[in-house]
């Protein structure tokens, strides 16, 4: 049975692997869709891609809070990713909803920017890029006794979330690049870290 550590090295893995195939074949399509969607729709295989990265997310998290725990000491850094999590979660059950209900309803309605879906699931994912800067940020800046591996992953999750908004959006195409780094370095630190030993 593989250990938390290694659980952890093979999710961040297939996330780095997969993350970039996602963002620059899915992801401005996925938003585009999200906000602006067509008046017909049909299911994809691109939303069984977005739902496979949300769950990998979330099974990611959850891993790393079993091999990282022990060495978090700050309520934020816990806060933002139980935060993370929950809104992964949600997007996921949303994103299914959704997809649903334009598939299989006999008269679809049609989730514009102005449908109060679409309200909640822009509130939702500027919730989640918050707490991904602030995850970031706090595995930076707060979190002491975590390895330098995992300390640079958080340092890069948080400038792949605020470049873009610094830069009014020119950075945009940075962002994949640095989640996908942030993801080999945690992998990489997961996967030589002692499995007798809990990181978390």
């Amino acid at each position: 049975m593989l250990s938390s550590s290694r659980t952890t090295a093979l999710l961040s893995s297939m996330m780095a692997v997969l993350f970039p195939l996602y963002w620059f074949s899915e992801f401005g399509l996925f938003m585009e869709r999200k906000f602006f969607p067509p008046a017909t729709d049909v299911f994809r295989w691109g939303d069984a891609f977005t739902l496979v990265i949300m769950f990998l997310g979330v099974a990611l998290l959850v891993s790393c809070r079993k091999s990282l725990g022990q060495h978090i000491q700050h309520q934020v850094t816990r806060f933002a990713a139980i935060t993370l999590t929950a809104i992964l979660s949600l997007s996921c059950l949303l994103f299914i909803t959704v997809r649903t209900v334009e598939v299989f309803a006999t008269n679809p309605p049609t989730f514009d920017a102005y449908h109060p879906v679409s309200s909640i699931m822009l509130a939702v994912s500027v919730t989640g890029l918050i707490s991904a800067s602030l995850l970031g940020l706090s595995l930076q800046a707060l979190e002491k006794r975590i390895a330098p591996p995992v300390k640079l992953a958080g340092l890069m999750l948080f400038i792949a979330v605020i470049a873009p908004f610094l830069s009014l959006g020119m950075l945009l195409p940075v962002a994949p690049v640095l989640v996908t780094l942030a993801l080999i370095s945690l992998a990489f630190h997961c996967w030589q870290a002692d499995s007798s030993v809990d990181l978390i």
